[in-house]
């Protein structure tokens, strides 16, 4: 995923960020650290799904939970979740995850910020609002 590294790469000069980066597969987010603290990427072969921050264990376990149901009900998921899984048919059991290691939370706010602006993933609201208004949003047809 060259477009990603080069995403970052841009984000690391410009903004003089100092970041490790750490691949896992989605469904295997219990080896990601408990404290583990930065940006992470979550993508399906050449399309980025979403860009978020925080405790990243944290995070991509409600993310999983989005996809299997084991968490959060239809009826009060983001939309952009909804979407991926009602009317996606991606195999979420072959998503990745990028983990960038940041400390400095200015420093994770701009990283995540550039890679949502760079990379434009399909779930992140404003990314999945703005598509939907134009009627981008990718169907795969999963149930229609």
């Amino acid at each position: 995923m060259q477009h990603i590294a080069d995403a970052i790469q841009l984000m690391k000069t410009v903004h003089d960020i100092e970041t490790k980066s750490e691949p896992f597969d989605f469904v295997n987010w219990r080896d990601i650290k408990n404290n583990t603290y930065g940006v992470y990427i979550i993508y399906h072969e050449d399309e980025i799904l979403y860009v978020g921050q925080g405790h990243v264990r944290d995070r991509q376990e409600r993310h999983y939970g989005k996809l299997t149901e084991e968490i959060i009900p239809a009826t009060k998921m983001p939309a952009g979740w909804l979407h991926l899984r009602t009317k996606r048919t991606l195999d979420f059991t072959k998503f990745q995850v990028i983990v960038l290691h940041i400390v400095d939370q200015a420093d994770v706010n701009l990283m995540e910020a550039g890679l949502i602006k760079h990379l434009q993933p399909c779930i992140n609201i404003q990314i999945h609002n703005k598509l939907e208004r134009l009627g981008l949003l990718k169907l795969d047809t999963k149930g229609e």
